[in-house]
């Protein structure tokens, strides 16, 4: 994987507007254990189907429970598809930038889906394998709490181009509230926890509000909030276990009041730490929309950018590809290679004219074109 040193204004503008984007995560519970005991069996790599399933069958089931959740929601919805981002080992991180705050819980409840939908094709059945899967959901902002990290490619970059690294505090927040998930506990970050629950409509999803724990390196070791969404359905019969271990450790969906009341006073207390999510643009409500700080902090991060990254090509009025205008330039110079030099005819010259014509063509001249004097 490389990266960028050098932008065109076109890719510079894209990593200097603002965006909030979100995370979503799914893990393969038991995987390590499957693969060892099937090397201990003596079988050579009987788990590369499934792994080999799980990358490229995943994310078509979450495409498609996207379309799903878009369409139920009526003609006025337009989600995008999370594209995936990261794969490391056994877990797929997707991310897709959000255009309207009512979009984060869509896109939850098609993730939750399909969740549901990969724990039954893989795990249930009549053959099914022994492992699970987990999830979990966060936010980030650029380019003033975050950063984008242009790759380098061919393709040029956009806004909502896939061709980017993404680093900062809230990337890692997002990895360290992972491990908290299960095949039930699709866990979410305290941000999104406030937003959808902010909005009122919550896609009759069920929050459980897990305890608050360290996250390591986060926020100076502070306590962090666990919440997290039921992946369980209420008809589930394989699950009483746990439905019988809720009744006796009393464990309750906690109301979307309440869930909201608590991230909002977590976030008030780690101040711009982690700020409540906003957004960009036109239609958004009053909420939602950017702090009055917030354009200061821009100016600076943008300010920082602009001295990271030179700007090539400066072709700012008519935002030409730099490919172009190099296919140019590798264009003239093979012209003027292949151009025969033209036969100029010298004119009638005086005696000393002659005489520097004569010494010239004996190839002893100065680069003046002065003959050297005579010994």
């Amino acid at each position: 994987m490389n990266f960028k040193k050098s932008l065109t204004p076109a890719e510079l503008e894209a990593i200097l507007t603002p965006q909030l984007r979100l995370f979503l995560s799914v893990d393969v519970v038991g995987s390590t254990a499957f693969k060892h005991r099937k090397a201990l069996e003596g079988e050579s790599k009987p788990w590369l189907k499934f792994i080999h399933g799980f990358y490229t069958g995943f994310p078509e089931i979450c495409w498609r429970r996207v379309g799903e959740v878009q369409a139920g929601d009526g003609p006025g919805t337009q989600l995008v598809k999370p594209y995936l981002w990261k794969a490391l080992g056994d877990e797929l991180i997707f991310s897709v930038p959000l255009r309207h705050p009512s979009y984060t819980r869509l896109y939850l409840k098609a993730f939750r889906l399909s969740l549901i939908e990969a724990i039954k094709h893989w795990a249930g059945g009549e053959r099914p394998l022994p492992i699970s899967f987990k999830g979990a959901a966060w936010l980030a902002g650029f380019p003033v709490f975050n950063s984008a990290v242009p790759l380098d490619v061919d393709k040029p970059l956009s806004a909502e181009s896939e061709h980017f690294d993404f680093v900062g505090p809230l990337i890692d927040i997002g990895f360290r509230l992972s491990r908290f998930a299960s095949p039930r506990k699709f866990v979410i970050s305290a941000d999104i926890a406030w937003l959808i629950t902010t909005q009122g409509d919550t896609a009759a999803m069920k929050f459980y509000y897990e305890g608050r724990e360290s996250l390591k390196g986060v926020l100076n070791d502070r306590p962090y909030p666990i919440f997290w969404i039921d992946c369980y359905e209420d008809n589930n019969d394989g699950n009483m276990l746990d439905f019988v271990e809720d009744k006796v450790i009393n464990r309750a969906a906690v109301a979307p009041e309440n869930v909201r009341d608590l991230a909002s006073a977590f976030l008030d207390s780690v101040g711009s730490s982690i700020p409540k999510p906003f957004f960009h643009g036109d239609g958004i409500p009053p909420k939602f929309q950017p702090p009055p700080s917030f354009a200061a902090g821009l100016a600076n991060a943008q300010d920082e950018i602009k001295k990271i990254y030179e700007i090539s090509y400066q072709e700012v009025e008519n935002s030409r590809n730099p490919q172009e205008v190099e296919g140019e330039v590798t264009a003239l110079l093979e012209n003027v290679r292949k151009t025969k030099p033209l036969k100029i005819k010298a004119p009638r010259s005086s005696k000393a004219n002659r005489l520097t014509q004569k010494e010239n063509a004996t190839g002893v001249i100065d680069k003046e074109g002065i003959p050297p004097r005579r010994r």
